[in-house]
């Protein structure tokens, strides 16, 4: 029984390695398909890169100021919704 599983293990990986031969081939013989599986391939690459920097820069570093946990975000009351203070009304709250 055990045997049976590895010969069937093997088996499983020698077709995977046969698909990707072949596939290789096709992809060879036929350049516009290379062509452009190489560019949706980069594109969706450059576009993971992209992504992930903005994350980083966004939510793992730290902000470039010297108290971060000092900051504040102060509004005030406008109808339903809260819209940021006008600079003179928090000038006066600084002094």
């Amino acid at each position: 029984m055990r045997s049976q599983t590895m010969q069937r293990g093997t088996h499983s990986f020698d077709s995977i390695a046969h698909d990707l031969i072949h596939g290789c081939r096709v992809l060879w013989h036929c350049p516009a398909v290379l062509i452009g599986a190489v560019a949706v391939f980069g594109l969706t690459f450059a576009a993971s890169v992209a992504l992930l920097s903005l994350l980083d820069r966004l939510l793992i570093r730290p902000l470039p100021v010297d108290h971060p946990h000092r900051l504040v975000q102060l509004l005030q009351p406008t109808g339903d919704e809260n819209e940021p203070t006008i600079y003179p009304k928090t000038r006066n709250l600084c002094t």
